[in-house]
């Protein structure tokens, strides 16, 4: 286990206060559970009945680029990682899903994705809590000659088959509940921590009512 695995695993313990962390289970394949699964102390989201953290690394992603809006398929939900467009999503909140190639590139610039399963309209305050995780993290002064405070975007995807789900370069993070504490930790641990290290302006193509690509590509 690397350095930056250690301080991982020690921020979640201090964070998160009473979890339980169970045996370590192999997720089969190309892939492996390196992080373990934890129960916060935080309520669980419907149809859950506990709140359980399970953490993913992937080490070794793929950095290829392709044409935006080009049909991909990841391995996991949510992507850690790989091929993606040659474009990248802005670090900025959006309202309706956005296709998982221009993530990823944000991803390969330090960023890390929030994402939740449900449209505000049906989680407003879930949505709310998870909007204000970024004003409450410190300023990237990376970004400082861009609209952006930091590399932290927050999006709706439907796809998840769990309701909250954060994502950074060859690392994911999967729960059952909001935990804020620990949502918190995860960012500490592996913001800015990707293969590239800038905050340029990325791309938003529904600002202006647009569309993300012609084709649905989640």
């Amino acid at each position: 286990m690397t350095t930056h695995r250690h301080l991982h695993i020690a921020l979640l313990f201090v964070l998160i206060g009473c979890a339980r962390s169970e045996d370590v289970q192999d997720a089969g394949g190309p892939l492996s559970i390196d992080g373990g699964i934890f129960h916060a102390d935080a309520m669980a989201l419907t149809p859950a009945t506990e709140c359980t953290v399970s953490l993913v690394d992937a080490p070794g992603q793929s950095g290829a680029h392709v044409d935006p809006c080009t049909q991909l398929a990841y391995p996991t939900m949510p992507p850690m990682g790989g091929t993606h467009y040659s474009a990248w999503a802005s670090f900025e909140a959006y309202d309706a899903p956005v296709p998982h190639g221009f993530l990823v590139h944000s991803m390969e610039h330090g960023a890390v994705i929030l994402y939740h399963q449900c449209l505000a309209s049906e989680c407003p305050e879930l949505v709310a809590a998870m909007r204000a995780i970024p004003d409450a993290v410190e300023a990237d002064p990376a970004c400082s000659a861009t609209l952006s405070r930091n590399r932290i975007i927050v999006v709706p995807d439907p796809t998840l088959d769990v309701p909250v789900a954060v994502s950074a370069w060859g690392h994911s993070y999967r729960a059952t509940c909001f935990d804020e504490a620990s949502i918190r930790a995860f960012i500490t641990a592996h913001y800015a921590m990707a293969t590239e290290n800038f905050c340029a302006p990325g791309q938003n193509r529904t600002a202006d009512g647009g569309t993300w690509c012609a084709e649905p590509t989640l």
